[in-house]
């Protein structure tokens, strides 16, 4: 349950860095990126997952390059919906939502890597534990 908060906290705090590098994408406090943040979790873990395995053959066909755009679209169907309920967040045109997609994935990423790496095993037989 904490790795889940800790993603959504990290996952909130890529969506700050790509609101403050990227033009076209306004952030509100980071209560309110918070909201996002689980609003775009649940559209990346749904519908995201979902259009990936309907286009696989285009994405294989691509190398990979579409789910780029993939979530693109999905980062700015995300803010239309989050300005729409008026939780503050905005993206303004695809562009914008092909770069904060790719910003806020390499944060969030990151951030993951570095605190919420699960131990491995020493040896095959041992389950793996979660991150103290």
């Amino acid at each position: 349950m904490l790795n889940l908060l800790l993603r959504f906290v990290f996952l909130a705090l890529g969506l700050q860095g790509s609101a403050y590098t990227i033009p076209g994408i306004m952030a509100p406090d980071f209560l309110g990126l918070l909201q996002v943040s689980v609003i775009l979790w649940l559209a990346n873990e749904t519908l995201g997952r979902l259009i990936k395995f309907l286009a696989f053959i285009p994405i294989f066909l691509s190398l990979g390059c579409l789910t780029w755009f993939i979530n693109g679209a999905i980062f700015l169907w995300v803010g239309q919906m989050a300005d729409q309920w008026g939780l503050g967040f905005r993206v303004d045109g695809f562009t914008s939502a092909c770069l904060g997609a790719l910003m806020t994935s390499v944060v969030s990423g990151l951030l993951g890597w570095i605190f919420i790496r699960p131990k491995k095993p020493k040896r095959p037989d041992q389950e793996i534990l979660p991150p103290e």
